[in-house]
């Protein structure tokens, strides 16, 4: 099945609104798929300050609740819960994650692995952009149509030491950060 590229987020602040939304995308292979009130509700829970904690609860019960849509949200993950061991454990079970990096200021959305590489979707092109391109050892950016790595499905390949770190600077921007503001939100498909 052809897939529908995935997009990037049109507000600074609407990160996780679409790595949620592209999650979708990616498990059901169109947009056209996802009901109406569903993508009407995502984009009324964005906001200036962005989607926090208890506002993707409320939006795991909604979609639960919500028997057309072909997802399914599993129950969040946080804090100490959310590690590469878990991330690798869902990605086996044909789940995709919406993961926060940067200790919660950043949204994200795995959807694959390579060897001991994360196959990434940032919905930030700013960050994907930003040079470098590559840390050796930590990540790898390609957003260029020509470069081998392409792909419309991942923009960022980052290895799993480098995305456990919890130390993290404007400069790492694919590690998830502080433990204590860890947050993950598996979908599978019904």
């Amino acid at each position: 099945m052809r897939r529908q590229p995935l997009s990037y987020q049109q507000q600074n602040s609407s990160c996780w609104i679409t790595s949620m939304l592209n999650g979708m995308i990616f498990l059901l292979g169109d947009g056209g798929r996802i009901p109406n009130l569903v993508a009407r509700v995502l984009y009324a829970l964005s906001s200036r300050e962005g989607t926090g904690n208890d506002d993707a609860r409320d939006l795991v019960t909604f979609l639960s609740n919500h028997k057309s849509l072909q997802i399914q949200c599993h129950d969040p993950y946080e804090g100490k819960e959310v590690t590469t061991d878990l991330i690798q454990g869902l990605l086996k079970e044909d789940k995709v994650i919406i993961c926060d990096t940067l200790s919660g200021e950043h949204s994200i959305l795995i959807n694959g692995i390579q060897r001991d590489e994360l196959l990434i979707f940032d919905p930030s092109w700013e960050d994907i952009i930003r040079k470098p391109w590559e840390r050796k050892g930590a990540f790898r950016c390609t957003p260029d149509p020509s470069h081998p790595d392409f792909s419309p499905y991942w923009n960022v390949k980052v290895s799993l030491e480098y995305f456990d770190q919890k130390r993290t600077t404007e400069k790492s921007r694919f590690s998830m950060g502080a433990v204590s503001s860890r947050f993950a939100l598996a979908m599978s498909k019904r």
